[in-house]
């Protein structure tokens, strides 16, 4: 498990970077240059790596998480805080890569396509976040398939499969960052 951390930030009147490199272990072919575009892709939308300076701090993490066979997780945070604000804010995202056909994974590749497996996450993740936060004013249950379908909020694990809803997506700022999890045999269709 690797863990690279960008830092940015002001020392002594002089602005500073650090930057990492994130390197798959792997020849040199169509698969690691794939997997290469598709996480520089990833890192540039999430916002990591980005220039901070002149008032703006800023701590990214970017961290395989998960490589077992021919998958490859990433998960990236990226927090920032411009002087004067109110409060920093922190972006959460996944790339979920399949080393197989060089391809991120999407729903066809994790969901049958003829179930309505979008709605069952939706009603329980609502169910869940419901327990988890209660009758609180923040929570204004709207939550759509869009959210539950997009593969970039996805982490993928042995145990399960959770989803994490950045900042903002589902409600305001007050609420953070809210994560759903899903055992995997909780996902398995019903017996007839």
């Amino acid at each position: 498990l690797l863990t690279h951390i960008y830092t940015a930030g002001e020392l002594g009147g002089i602005n500073y970077t650090i930057v990492p490199s994130l390197t798959l272990d792997a020849p040199a072919d169509e698969t690691a240059y794939a997997f290469d575009t598709q996480a520089r892709h990833w890192i540039r939308k999430l916002r990591l790596l980005t220039q901070a300076g002149d008032g703006v701090s800023a701590r990214d993490t970017i961290e395989i998480y998960a490589q077992e066979g021919t998958f490859v997780g990433l998960e990236g945070s990226a927090y920032q805080y411009n002087q004067g604000a109110a409060h920093g804010g922190t972006d959460v995202g996944f790339l979920n890569f399949i080393l197989d056909d060089s391809t991120v994974l999407d729903a066809d590749k994790l969901f049958l396509t003829d179930t309505d497996w979008a709605t069952f996450l939706v009603t329980q993740a609502r169910q869940q976040l419901d327990e988890r936060l209660g009758a609180d004013a923040y929570w204004p249950r709207n939550l759509t398939l869009k959210q539950v379908s997009d593969p970039e909020y996805w982490k993928l694990t042995p145990k399960g499969f959770t989803i994490s809803f950045p900042l903002y997506s589902i409600g305001p700022y007050a609420m953070g960052i809210q994560s759903v999890e899903f055992p995997w045999d909780a996902l398995q269709p019903p017996r007839s």
